[in-house]
């Protein structure tokens, strides 16, 4: 499954037929390689200082601060991101230019937070739904995604042309690993 069939899935209808979701986002949090990995143009404003906040264990600023999502104020309404099998963190955005205010939730992997923004007519409990659908997928299938990146640099002292290339690490379900020592 590709990462924009993540996001289509919580763009999709829910079960009474609305689509609650207007905008949606997939982030990797490993430290020193966060960044965006797919977004609705509405969220690809998200920056790495935003997601090190979102994934960070110490949201203790959140309930008198805030936080950001693409540059968007947004007030903490509950924070349940670490309590399982929730791992979630409703919030509400600050009124835009018509009044509006539109509800968010961000659902933690291991390695990746999923962020929802919802219509304006949206619950808080149809758009977390549709997160907690990806995150406990992703939960459960024991993904654990790096981002491998491969560079080409040249030595200043030489010319000489050097590639570089980062390690991927990929941890597998209990299910996937029993397949490969009883294979």
């Amino acid at each position: 499954m590709s990462w924009q069939s993540y996001i289509d899935t919580m763009k999709s209808p829910d079960q009474s037929g609305t689509v609650p979701v207007a905008e949606a986002a997939i982030c990797g949090i490993t430290p020193g390689q966060e960044s965006v990995w797919v977004s609705t143009p509405g969220l690809q404003g998200i920056t790495v200082d935003e997601i090190k906040k979102l994934g960070s264990k110490d949201r203790s600023s959140f309930a008198q601060n805030g936080a950001y999502i693409g540059g968007t104020r947004c007030r903490l309404i509950r924070d349940q991101m670490d309590m399982e099998p929730v791992y979630a963190l409703d919030l509400k955005t600050a009124a835009d230019a018509d009044g509006n205010t539109f509800g968010v939730c961000v659902g933690k992997t291991k390695t990746a937070v999923v962020i929802a923004k919802g219509t304006k007519d949206a619950s808080g409990g149809q758009i977390s739904n549709k997160v907690f659908n990806v995150v406990e997928h992703l939960r459960k299938a024991g993904i654990k995604f790096e981002i491998r990146e491969t560079r080409a640099a040249v030595a200043p002292s030489t010319g000489a042309v050097l590639k570089v290339q980062s390690s991927a690490v990929v941890s597998l379900s209990k299910r996937q690993q029993s397949r490969i020592t009883n294979d």
